[in-house]
């Protein structure tokens, strides 16, 4: 049972089930690599590749849907022993191609550019610390070359630069290392925050404000930077919130694993579906996705935010868990974490002044306004003063979201912590 915070001034019941077929679609075509990047988000991929004319099966079938873009990656899709005549028979579909790379095998196959319309390569600082961070000496030389070739063989290819952010790569003059290589070539260059996914599951979590300050104000001196993975707005300073943006993940992109499992991202643990078993466009339109889409499963905190659409909910693949069971964005998770470790000791009591019933509601009387269903007015009237969040927990146990009901009631200034007034001898 879960009990649930309504707003009153934002009266919206959201449900993102507006697309008939994906936009994109990330095709995996191996689980194989070239490289070893600490940070690497697939490597708990198997090493396998994709069955070729389950591939082009599966093309065909996204072409007769409606996809327009396909994104081959991996493992590094350049290790696919069929990318060329892969990437031939998408060409021949009249996809948008988009090739993402660690750039070093480019030219071992150079015929796979004639049939690509972008390439994205990953470029993680300079010299020192992109050898570092992929775990093979001399790749930063190999990938700059590689790129400068491209850009005079090839200036019909978009070029992207994609760079992972990482506790080992945010200091400012790196970043600003990375924007001069981009800016010199007039390459367009997107920063994303690390996934905390299969090599960075452990990595401590950082606060984004650590490289979205360098990122705002490297922008003002190269327009042509974005970031590319989901950043939730709240865990940003305001000033930096215009960076942010949502994912759409489940939505206008799928992704596909070289054995055919279907996911709403290339990152995400959950699997759908497999493609090769059953027909793609079902598993994409099931009732389990209709679900997701419709996104109550989201903590309070998401829900009932003024800047859900700008994120909507964050991150919806770090959770190892079925959706449904709150937040799966790594950032939110740690927001809750430690709102919840500074309100578990302490003794909280209501804020509000009054309490309104409506119909089958209380309305909250505060700003934010707020109404709360019976179980949630049980859990205010506790808030006497007198119980901590942790008394309160183990009281209402059979609430299965009491954490996130009260972190959210406390971030809202609904309940807070109870101050006595010592007396004085």
């Amino acid at each position: 049972m879960k009990t649930f915070l309504k707003s009153v001034n934002l009266n919206v019941k959201y449900n993102l089930d507006t697309l008939e077929t994906p936009i994109i679609v990330y095709f995996k075509v191996t689980g194989c690599c070239n490289l070893n990047c600490s940070f690497c988000s697939q490597s708990d991929s198997k090493r396998i590749n994709m069955d070729f004319e389950e591939a082009k099966k599966l093309l065909r079938e996204f072409k007769k849907m409606g996809v327009i873009s396909i994104n081959y990656t991996g493992g590094e899709p350049l290790t696919y022993p069929y990318i060329l005549e892969l990437l031939k028979y998408g060409y021949s579909l009249g996809f948008e191609q988009t090739l993402i790379t660690n750039g070093i095998d480019l030219f071992k196959n150079e015929a796979i550019l004639n049939y690509v319309n972008t390439v994205g390569i990953s470029l993680h600082g300079n010299p020192e610390i992109h050898d570092k961070l992929c775990g093979v000496p001399g790749v930063f030389k190999v990938l700059k070359d590689n790129i400068d070739k491209i850009i005079l063989k090839y200036p019909q290819i978009n070029l992207n630069i994609n760079c992972t952010l990482t506790k080992d790569n945010i200091d400012f003059d790196n970043l600003a290392f990375i924007v001069k290589f981009a800016k010199k070539r007039n390459i367009k260059l997107s920063f994303g925050r690390l996934n905390y996914l299969g090599a960075a599951s452990n990595d401590q979590i950082i606060d984004p404000d650590l490289y979205l300050k360098s990122i705002d104000e490297l922008s003002k001196k190269y327009q042509y930077i974005s970031i590319s993975n989901c950043i939730s707005a709240c865990s940003c300073n305001a000033r930096y919130r215009y960076l942010c943006h949502s994912c759409g993940a489940g939505i206008s992109l799928f992704s596909i694993e070289p054995n055919g499992d279907v996911k709403i991202c290339p990152s995400s643990n959950y699997v759908l579906g497999n493609a090769f078993k059953k027909n793609f466009s079902q598993i994409s339109s099931s009732q389990y996705l209709k679900t997701y889409k419709k996104f109550d499963w989201l903590p309070n905190l998401c829900r009932l935010c003024k800047d859900f659409e700008r994120c909507k909910g964050g991150c919806h693949a770090e959770g190892n868990f079925l959706f449904f069971d709150n937040s799966c964005d790594a950032l939110l998770i740690s927001i809750l974490k430690k709102t919840w470790q500074n309100i578990k000791h302490k003794k909280l009591i209501l804020k509000c002044g009054k309490i309104r019933r409506e119909k089958q509601d209380f309305l909250i009387i505060k700003v934010p306004l707020r109404k709360v269903d019976k179980n949630g007015y049980k859990i205010l009237l506790d808030c006497d003063g007198n119980k901590t969040g942790g008394e309160l927990e183990a009281k209402f146990d059979r609430i299965e979201n009491i954490r996130d009901f009260l972190c959210t009631l406390y971030i809202d200034g609904i309940i807070g912590e109870a101050v006595y007034e010592k007396k004085e001898n």
